[in-house]
């Protein structure tokens, strides 16, 4: 189990994240406002899978009808996949996870940027 709380910094602006609920293999962490939510799930069957999401919510005024507000939502997920059969350790995981995150980091997150723009 996570300790208690998490922060994520988004911006510049920490975030604070309780935990909000339990269950088997998963886990939900949000921040006092309910604008931030970690969920957390682990699947194990023929294929290990590991996910992580973080998600953003806003209220914002609806552009059809800018006198009523709406909520918006969007979210980033993380799924790790491995077959079960213990081929990698958590040790190649891990490894695998830190390359992901470097790529994608790499030159002041040109590669974020590229993909959110639409490139492939």
């Amino acid at each position: 189990m996570l300790a208690e709380p998490q922060t994520i910094t988004v911006n510049a602006v920490p975030q604070t994240l309780k935990r909000v609920s339990m269950g088997v293999n998963s886990g939900v962490l949000k921040t006092n406002d309910g604008n931030w939510t970690v969920e957390i799930a682990h699947s194990y069957n023929k294929r290990v899978r590991h996910t992580v999401a973080l998600r953003q919510r806003k209220i914002v005024a609806d552009p059809l009808a800018p006198t009523i507000n709406t909520e918006v939502t969007q979210s980033v997920r993380i799924t790790l996949d491995s077959p079960a059969n213990a081929a990698f350790t958590v040790a190649d995981q891990k490894f695998l996870m830190d390359g992901f995150a470097a790529w994608l980091a790499a030159g002041s997150g040109a590669i974020e940027t590229q993909l959110l723009g639409g490139e492939s």
